[in-house]
């Protein structure tokens, strides 16, 4: 038993650690591929098959809670907060 208790000393709840989901640590994960690379359909193949094998495992398992394609850097914008203000810039590295 687990005894969760907030900043201040409150309880803030009890919960039997092998039965709580919510102690799990938590990751993300970026596939990365270089966008200028030119790859054979052979090796787009290999490397899809690998990340399809890898999501099928891990939502079997109930390890992944959610997954997303990413846009392409060129549709990037930044943003930065810079004395108190927010600065929107188009692309990654602007």
């Amino acid at each position: 038993m687990v005894i969760i208790a907030g900043p201040d000393g409150s309880r803030r709840g009890d919960y039997d650690r092998a039965d709580s989901r919510r102690d799990r640590m938590k990751f993300l994960l970026l596939h990365y591929a270089d966008e200028s690379a030119e790859w054979s359909a052979e090796e787009t193949q290999e490397d899809q098959a690998l990340l399809a094998a890898w999501l099928e495992d891990t939502i079997a398992r109930g390890m992944n809670l959610q997954g997303n394609y990413l846009q392409p850097s060129r549709n990037a914008a930044t943003v930065h907060a810079r004395d108190g203000e927010l600065l929107v810039a188009d692309g990654p590295f602007a």
